[in-house]
């Protein structure tokens, strides 16, 4: 995605970076581990096609990823610093892993009325509007936004460096919902949605709303799916409050995971909330600092 193209992350425990060239050749080494490869159900590429998937990242709409790095020295400074120059504190012996949000169009909600749950966002259209002006006024689309991340670095893995980069990588995510789902939206129009038979089921997935230029809203379902034999990435999700949505793994081996109570202002998971929970594990100095890529 575009949107984090010039905003690095600084937290007192990890920086989050942008994804751009000079990353590529320490991840495409990264990428060689096969503990990695079959963690992240990945298939090693060529340094020329790790470039072009680095620059597709950037790119496209519903990629939004940030290198994690270690935090940045003398952080009673950080206040001072206004913006981040590459390869001064994302150089490859800084560099941890990744973090990621991958977007797609789940399916059209329930336009019944007397069916939605009382977490449920949606617009309420003018009581005047024809039957077709209503229902197209009154869709919910639903955005599922899958959760990745990797720590590749061995000697950084099980010291904190995954739990800091999620929180703080949420909060970004909590920050600027209505933008992240605008440029998606801009790219993938929710006309594409398949039908759906079930339109009176109640979702109680974690759930974004915004509201499209259309009058119509939308929701972000924040979601990860975690291989069975992960079982540090497991504990950690399900730390932040993420549960299982079934009691077996699916058909490639994975945990479904999603968040499940409503994301919103004044709910128990909000933004205010969500800063709690990185007071709590110690993730301090949250601020973004302008990335001059």
């Amino acid at each position: 995605m575009l949107i984090n193209e010039y905003t690095a992350i600084s937290t007192s425990k990890v920086l989050l970076v942008p994804y751009t060239e000079h990353h590529v050749p320490q991840y495409h080494e990264w990428m060689q581990d096969r503990a990695i490869q079959e963690a992240t159900a990945s298939e090693p590429l060529t340094i020329t096609q790790e470039y072009a998937m680095q620059e597709s990242w950037r790119k496209d709409s519903d990629k939004l990823t940030f290198i994690i790095c270690q935090p940045l020295p003398n952080q009673a400074d950080q206040k001072l610093l206004s913006h981040l120059e590459p390869k001064t504190h994302d150089n490859a012996d800084r560099m941890i892993g990744d973090v990621n949000l991958f977007l797609s169009l789940s399916s059209e909600v329930d336009t019944n009325r007397e069916h939605h749950h009382a977490n449920e966002y949606s617009v309420q259209p003018p009581s005047n509007l024809s039957g077709d002006e209503y229902q197209s006024a009154t869709t919910t689309i639903e955005v599922t936004g899958e959760l990745e991340l990797m720590v590749a670095v061995h000697t950084c893995q099980r010291k904190g460096y995954g739990r800091a980069a999620l929180l703080t990588f949420i909060r970004y995510v909590l920050m600027h919902q209505s933008e992240i789902i605008a440029e998606f939206l801009q790219a993938n129009s929710p006309s594409k949605l398949p039908s759906t038979h079930n339109r009176d089921r109640i979702h109680k997935t974690a759930r974004i709303p915004t509201t499209t230029r259309t009058g119509s809203s939308a929701e972000l379902s924040l979601t990860a799916k975690i291989s069975t034999t992960n079982t540090a990435s497991l504990s950690l999700f399900q730390s932040l409050g993420f549960i299982k949505t079934a009691e077996k793994p699916n058909y490639f081996g994975e945990w479904e995971l999603r968040f499940p109570a409503a994301i919103r202002g004044d709910g128990p998971n909000s933004q205010t909330e969500w800063e709690r929970k990185l007071e709590r594990w110690g993730v301090t100095a949250w601020r973004e600092i302008r990335y001059e890529c």
